[in-house]
Parts: C-alpha cells; sequence; structure tokens
C-alpha cells in the first residue's frame, strides 16, 4: 500500500513531493481524508443545463404555417416538424454500452430551405440509465441536444478514451437493441 500527499489542481491530481501527475486505476479503491471544506458535496445533476426550447419551437412552426398559407416562403425553413413526443425514450451504444435517454421535451427535424437533407433541432433531454448494467455507478447526464447527451454521457463515463463526438440522426435508436434498422434517421426522414 502507497501514502501519497496530494493535491488535486486544475482536474487533476499531483504528489507533493515529486510534482508528478497522479492518475487513478479504473476501479481503484483508495481513501481520501481532508478539511471538511476540502470535499464538495452537492454537486450540480451531471451535464449540461437544459434550456427550455418548446415556445421557439413553437414559434417556428406558426411561422411556417403562416407563411405557406400566405403562398410565401419561410425565410430560412422549408420544412419543420415534431418527430418524437417529450417523455419518449432513445437509445444510443458508447463503448460496448447501450444507454437510455429521454426526452425532456419534444424533439423536431428542419430542413433550411435549398436543401433536401433534415436536421435535429436541439431538444433537452438526459441519459437515465446504461442498460447493460456494466458500470458500477450510473448518474443522470442532462444534454441540451442529443449530440451534448452523447458527448456529456461518454465524458463522465469514458473520459477523453476514444472519440465523444456522434451524430445524433444516425446514432440514436428507436429500439432498445440499438439495430440500425432503428435508426433515428428513419423517423425523421419519413
Amino acid at each position: 500500500m502507497k501514502n501519497l500527499e496530494i493535491i488535486y489542481e486544475n482536474g487533476h491530481f499531483y504528489d507533493l513531493h515529486t510534482e508528478q501527475r497522479i492518475e487513478l486505476a479504473d476501479k481503484a479503491k483508495v481513501w481520501i481524508a481532508g478539511d471538511d471544506e476540502n470535499f464538495i458535496i452537492n454537486l450540480p445533476p451531471a451535464g449540461n443545463q437544459v434550456a427550455d426550447k418548446k415556445a421557439e419551437h413553437a414559434k417556428i412552426v406558426l411561422d411556417l404555417d403562416k407563411a405557406k398559407s400566405e403562398g410565401r416562403e419561410h425565410p430560412i425553413y422549408s420544412d419543420f416538424k415534431s418527430v418524437l413526443l417529450e417523455g419518449k425514450k432513445i437509445y444510443f451504444m458508447a463503448k460496448q454500452h447501450r444507454f437510455e435517454v429521454e426526452l425532456l421535451e419534444p424533439l423536431f427535424a428542419f430542413r433550411k430551405n435549398g436543401s433536401t437533407k433534415f436536421n435535429l433541432c436541439d431538444c433537452a433531454c438526459k441519459s437515465i440509465s446504461e442498460l447493460d448494467n456494466k458500470l458500477s455507478f450510473f448518474e443522470p447526464v442532462y444534454g441540451k441536444s442529443l449530440n451534448d447527451v452523447y458527448k456529456c454521457t461518454y465524458v463522465h463515463y469514458f473520459g477523453n478514451k476514444g472519440n465523444p463526438a456522434k451524430n445524433a440522426i444516425d446514432g440514436f435508436f428507436c429500439g432498445i437493441a440499438c439495430h440500425k434498422n432503428d435508426v433515428l434517421r428513419k423517423i425523421v426522414e419519413t
């Protein structure tokens, strides 16, 4: 067993005597002693704080409908549609782990004028479980969008070991098995 006098600074542990950075092995069990004020207990939820986009999305739908009823083109969008309802569960895979994500608001997709492809709007969401029970501990991770919740969940559980980026339209699934036939793009483009 080692006894080290360390300091935690800028997100890292450093040995005070050698001034070398120290990393802990995955699942390492350590004892940490310090003054009470050195421990931050009541942390905010993991991930990014989310903002409610419902009013913004509703305005776009109304503006687009108004433009169409007046026989004119919307200045930005050629199409804007609801994809999934608030509360819907969708899934993604990261490093052989399946995660379940709950939409905290409706998910919309848009197509800009002159484009043939749909893009997803930001949608507040949170990862609510790791379905394979491969993680020793789990806590929900919040995101401002599907891409954001993927990135935040990945970094929270796997650090910088791999690529924490994913194209949500092709990387999220409507089925728990995360099979390519259930990819979100199929719903968006129908």
